[in-house]
């Protein structure tokens, strides 16, 4: 049997302050993060905190940390200057290996870094 927490209202979401664990993400969302790290942030289970950051932000925590990942990546493909081949952004990104970075910005972008480079009529938003 799983324990699912009660319902939280949207006055009970606000009294919950996550904005140090959103600075935390931005400073740091290029090196390893855990739950239990954001979770502390917060003095909140590391289940219950994934719940109430998903319901606050809309999204899950490790998703929110991918997306700052892929929007540095984006940034660092498309730059002029940026001389990194796809193994280094990952590595630059806070992507452990290759598979995983190209899996993850397959997943948010529909298409490979490889792809993305090539391709470089892309927008950066």
């Amino acid at each position: 049997h799983s324990y699912l927490p009660p319902k939280t209202s949207s006055a009970q979401l606000q009294r919950y302050d996550i904005q140090p664990v959103i600075a935390y993400i931005e400073e740091h969302f290029c090196e390893k993060i855990t739950l239990q790290e954001l979770s502390a942030l917060t003095g909140l289970t590391p289940t219950y905190f994934s719940t109430l950051f998903k319901q606050i932000v809309g999204i899950s925590p490790w998703n929110y940390i991918s997306s700052k990942r892929i929007d540095k990546a984006i940034r660092l493909i498309c730059s002029s200057e940026c001389q990194l081949n796809i193994l280094q952004i990952a590595s630059e990104c806070g992507f452990q290996n290759s598979a995983n970075f190209n899996k993850t910005f397959k997943k948010f972008t529909g298409i490979t870094p490889s792809e993305y480079r090539t391709n470089r009529s892309f927008e950066i938003s």
